[in-house]
């Protein structure tokens, strides 16, 4: 498995796209949480949420926008795997909260990957910030999504899935 919460989860799926372009083995599935995947600004919760989002907001994206890719084509799949290749990736786990300012970025990336042929799995958490995953295992959220995460993970559930 391969997992990232954040810009983690941007690499996550950065990483199993050049992997599979140069033909490196694929691991047994992909989770990525609270991920950012397209650096265009494209999808509609950036403004959606910018006011209800209280971890990353339209602060967070500012910052993102000046310090992470300040000469880089938003478009470029190894900065927005969005725009790259989704065919023959492992299952995938994208887990957002209805509140993110990334949580299209999720729903277009698993829609993507659909498309492609693989199999995906969305969970969009009620109420829940950016990258909640951290917050502690106090909230429910969290306890939630990492039972969903270690679903996901089981090696019966994903012999499962291949059979």
């Amino acid at each position: 498995m391969i997992a990232g919460e954040s810009a983690g989860a941007n690499a996550t799926l950065v990483t199993l796209q050049r992997a599979r372009q140069v033909g490196m083995p694929m691991p047994a599935g992909a989770i990525m949480m609270s991920g950012g995947f397209d650096f265009s600004w494209a999808s509609p919760s950036i403004i959606d949420n910018a006011h209800r989002d209280v971890v990353a907001g339209s602060r967070g994206l500012a910052f993102l926008r000046r310090w992470y890719r300040p000469s880089v084509d938003a478009r470029d799949p190894l900065v927005s795997p969005m725009f790259g290749e989704f065919e023959g990736l492992p299952p995938l786990l994208f887990q957002t909260g209805d509140t993110e300012v990334l949580r299209d970025d999720s729903v277009r990336a698993a829609a993507r990957a659909r498309e492609a042929g693989v199999s995906v799995r969305l969970e969009i958490f009620p109420l829940a910030p950016h990258a909640w995953h951290q917050l502690g295992t106090w909230l429910p959220e969290t306890r939630a999504a990492l039972r969903q995460i270690a679903q996901f993970a089981n090696p019966i559930h994903l012999s499962r899935r291949s059979s």
